[in-house]
C-alpha cells in the first residue's frame, strides 16, 4: 500500500476507505471537497490530500510515516 494508492483510491471512486492501525479503526472520508479523517476516537478535518498525509494525528507519526503498517484497507 502506498500514498498514491490511497490517494487514487479516494479521488477515482470518491468513496471513504477504512483501515486499522495500532488495533484502533481508522478511515478516510471525501465529503465536500474536504477530507475526513478518523483514528478511534479522534476526528479531523483537512482542505487537501497533503495536509491530510503529512498531519501527526497517529501517536505522533504522519499517515504517510505508517501506511506500511497499516492492515485491513479496504472500501467502506
Amino acid at each position: 500500500m502506498t500514498c498514491e494508492q490511497i490517494q487514487d483510491d479516494i479521488i477515482n471512486t470518491q468513496s471513504y476507505y477504512t483501515f486499522d492501525y495500532n488495533g484502533r479503526p481508522c478511515g478516510i472520508d471525501p465529503v465536500d471537497g474536504t477530507f475526513n479523517l478518523w483514528y478511534g476516537d479522534a476526528d479531523y478535518n483537512f482542505s487537501s490530500m497533503e495536509e491530510l498525509f503529512k498531519a501527526n494525528v497517529f501517536d505522533g507519526k504522519s499517515l504517510k510515516e505508517i501506511i506500511i503498517n497499516i492492515k485491513n484497507y479496504g472500501e467502506g
